[in-house]
């Protein structure tokens, strides 16, 4: 008896996806949240992945944050890995495509530092030779919304502890050990800053998905009831970036307030 014969090696799994490029696959992903018949995909094609990702400006934030987040991590992906051929970062592709929620994604995961500082490399081709996001965002974008973005963003990451970015990129035990070699005065200081829209390092914690490093936070006193200059409290953030654990575990806490709202 033979046995059963190999199928052929395929980029995707054609009876899911259907033939379909890149872009048309990124969409899918959006509709899906699924990365599990993106296999066998070349680096090169990445980018383009990527840039569909961000291609319809009108869908919701979480959308952006769960399909990219779990490239970067299913996947293994390089942030060194998202420039396109004409040399422009991710950052870039969304300003001109004027998509606010992929470019307050790109903050939220830790990208922005990588993508603000790069430049479009000399030898590259197209009119973006030299530029940063700024100054391509200045020559290239018509829209003044993704241009004031930007500039918000880039001043709300220069404003970060090292707690705040800790605590965005759910790191507990790096947290715990800041709060392990504090002092009881400045355990106080470290647990109350605030980036400079207001959000606390449990806005940021909530935003990274990790229990753990909320537990911890509101275990040394952070304010549960904390809202960041446009109101939004733990469970607005927690929601708008789709993070039903955390709003399992805070709403295990008498002092949230569900019936808060914001300035939407």
């Amino acid at each position: 008896m033979s046995g059963r014969r190999k199928p052929p090696n395929r980029l995707v799994d054609t009876h899911f996806f259907g033939k379909r490029g890149p872009i048309e696959l990124a969409s899918t992903l959006l509709n899906t949240n699924s990365t599990r018949h993106l296999g066998g995909f070349d680096s090169s094609d990445w980018v383009e992945f990527v840039a569909g990702l961000f291609a319809d400006p009108s869908r919701p934030i979480v959308s952006y944050k769960a399909a990219l987040k779990q490239l970067l991590r299913q996947r293994k992906l390089l942030v060194s890995e998202l420039i396109d051929p004409d040399g422009r970062s991710l950052l870039m592709r969304a300003v001109l495509s004027q998509n606010i929620a992929a470019m307050r994604v790109i903050f939220w995961l830790g990208l922005w530092s990588y993508c603000i500082d790069h430049r479009v490399p000399e030898c590259s081709y197209g009119p973006y030779i030299g530029m940063d996001v700024t100054e391509m965002s200045r020559k290239f974008s018509r829209s003044v919304k993704a241009k004031n973005e930007l500039k918000v963003l880039t001043e709300q990451e220069k404003s970060l502890s090292e707690l705040l970015k800790a605590a965005r990129a759910g790191r507990y035990k790096t947290i715990q050990n800041m709060i392990q070699n504090c002092r009881n005065h400045d355990l106080n200081k470290l647990i109350r800053v605030r980036d400079s829209l207001g959000n606390s390092a449990l806005h940021h914690a909530c935003v990274s998905g990790s229990v753990s490093t909320v537990k911890l936070l509101i275990e040394q006193g952070c304010n549960v009831k904390a809202v960041n200059h446009q109101e939004n409290n733990l469970l607005h953030i927690t929601v708008l970036y789709g993070r039903p654990v955390v709003l399992k575990e805070l709403l295990k806490h008498k002092d949230i307030r569900v019936e808060e709202k914001n300035q939407a």
